[in-house]
């Protein structure tokens, strides 16, 4: 058996955090278990009231098993500059991963903005 969570979670700040998560549900000795078969968490940021949303992290298993879990890390612009493998047991707790959106939220809605010339 399997089950699907899906959905958004929202910040103060701005920041939205996009949670999909496959459960698969087994029965060994009788005794149901639930394993998380797949992640992925992806965290966005909307600077500017109408602008373009930003990315600011991603946890995901996207390509394979649980094995394969890795962290996407992007800078200040929303771009990919590197991924970081995760031991399942060191991803963090959903409230965790919110907070840290919100901090990415906080801190890039706070930055000086450019002059226009």
């Amino acid at each position: 058996m399997q089950a699907r969570v899906e959905g958004e979670i929202g910040t103060a700040s701005g920041g939205v955090l996009h949670v999909r998560k496959r459960l698969d549900v087994r029965t060994p000795y009788g005794r149901p278990q639930v394993l998380t078969a797949f992640y992925g968490y992806h965290g966005r940021v909307r600077v500017r009231r109408g602008g373009p949303s930003i990315d600011v992290l991603r946890y995901d298993n996207t390509h394979g098993a649980t094995d394969t879990l890795h962290r996407h890390v992007y800078d200040d612009n929303g771009r990919s500059i590197r991924k970081e493998p995760v031991a399942p047991e060191q991803l963090p707790p959903l409230g965790d991963i919110v907070a840290e959106v919100e901090r990415h939220a906080r801190r890039l809605r706070l930055r000086p903005r450019p002059r226009r010339a």
